[in-house]
This record gives structure tokens, C-alpha cells and sequence, in this order.
């Protein structure tokens, strides 16, 4: 199987509740992955300290041009952030099939509107429980 690289352009964040919809204006997209390591050293391991894979959390940040009206869009983004509604999120990677999927709670939906440049948008998708990775073709 031939691995080939993908454009930013081409990864694409939606969410919903059920069935999804692209995040309007989305420019941008970090999908981020810490893991917690419990140190697990004892005298007998002196001097490298070992460790062990604990707990693991994820989220995504989105940024973007901001735009309203419609599912997607700013007021949509900040109502399902004040209500608390935890959404379905996919994002996906070009044609490839190649998608991670979870549930998360929408944080931090910012608009910044100067006034000579476009208004864009950020938010970040906080991930509650597992997110699925899944290969594609």
C-alpha cells in the first residue's frame, strides 16, 4: 500500500448530533492526542526511570472565517456551546476514507471582527471519551 501526504485543505472537521455538518469557514484544524504516563521506577530500574501509559484525552481546534446562518455557523457554534450539548465529531482526511470520530463538547468559540480584515472564528471541540480512529483504503 502506498502512503501519500495530505493537504490541509483537505481534512475537514464536522459536527452534529446524529448525522453532521462541516464547521462553516473552517481554515484550519489541530487534532490533539496527550496521554497521561505513570512513572512506575523502582531501586531496580536505577538510573532510567520507566513508565507505563495511563489515561488519554483529545480535542480539536478549529479556526476559520466566521460566518452565520445555518448549522455551522457562529451562532450555531456559540448556541450548542452555552446549551452544553455534547455533539458527534468526524474529522476526515481527503477521499482516503481515513477518519477519526468521537464525542465532544464544544469550548472556547471566539469571533474577532476588525474592522479591515475579514471576521474569522475559533473553537475548540473537547473530546468526551473515546475517539475512534478508523484506516482507509
Amino acid at each position: 500500500m502506498s502512503v501519500a501526504g495530505v493537504i490541509g485543505a483537505n481534512v475537514l472537521v464536522r459536527i452534529g448530533s446524529g448525522s453532521t455538518v462541516a464547521i462553516v469557514g473552517q481554515r484550519g484544524a489541530k487534532l490533539t492526542i496527550p496521554r497521561d504516563m505513570i512513572e512506575m521506577s523502582t531501586k531496580t530500574n536505577f538510573p532510567a526511570k520507566t513508565y507505563q501509559p495511563g489515561w488519554y484525552e483529545w480535542s480539536v481546534d478549529c479556526d476559520g472565517l466566521c460566518n452565520a446562518g445555518g448549522s455551522g455557523g457562529i451562532a450555531d457554534l456559540a448556541g450548542t456551546e452555552i446549551d452544553g450539548t455534547e455533539v458527534d465529531v468526524l474529522v476526515e482526511i481527503d477521499d482516503s476514507g481515513e477518519q477519526f470520530s468521537g464525542k465532544a463538547f464544544l469550548r472556547n468559540v471566539e469571533m474577532d471582527a476588525p474592522q479591515d480584515k475579514e471576521a474569522t472564528m475559533s473553537c475548540q471541540l473537547q473530546g468526551n471519551g473515546a475517539l475512534t480512529p478508523t484506516e482507509g483504503s
